[in-house]
């Protein structure tokens, strides 16, 4: 998975920096990045588990800018899919963001046999 820059913010208001296909937020805080550690996506019930090394905003999530790759590789022969779209979050703001993708997206996801 990959999260685009300007696509999330941590609870201190930060903007996080993408670096090598990692999601990274520096904290003047902290001073630590928080990164994300896991991620899962449930085809039933079209949810997107997110889950970071520190806490995030979740209303800061700009979701058009998460893209699933079949592979950690950036090569012209890995499936990928950007999301279209993201009828928001079902969390708080915390370590944890679950997000539901539109059907659009989940058939999109559903075509390419690769991802």
């Amino acid at each position: 998975i990959v999260l685009g820059n300007n696509s999330l913010n941590d609870t201190a208001g930060n903007t996080y920096l993408s670096s090598n296909q990692r999601f990274k937020l520096q904290s003047m805080e902290s001073r630590t990045a928080t990164k994300l550690t896991e991620f899962s996506l449930n085809m039933t019930s079209h949810i997107l588990s997110l889950t970071f090394s520190g806490a995030v905003k979740v209303s800061s999530l700009d979701a058009k800018q998460i893209t699933l790759r079949s592979a950690a590789s950036t090569a012209s022969d890995v499936s990928h899919h950007t999301l279209r779209a993201a009828s928001g979050s079902t969390s708080a703001d915390g370590f944890q963001m679950d997000i539901l993708v539109v059907s659009e997206d989940i058939s999109s996801l559903k075509s390419q046999r690769k991802l």
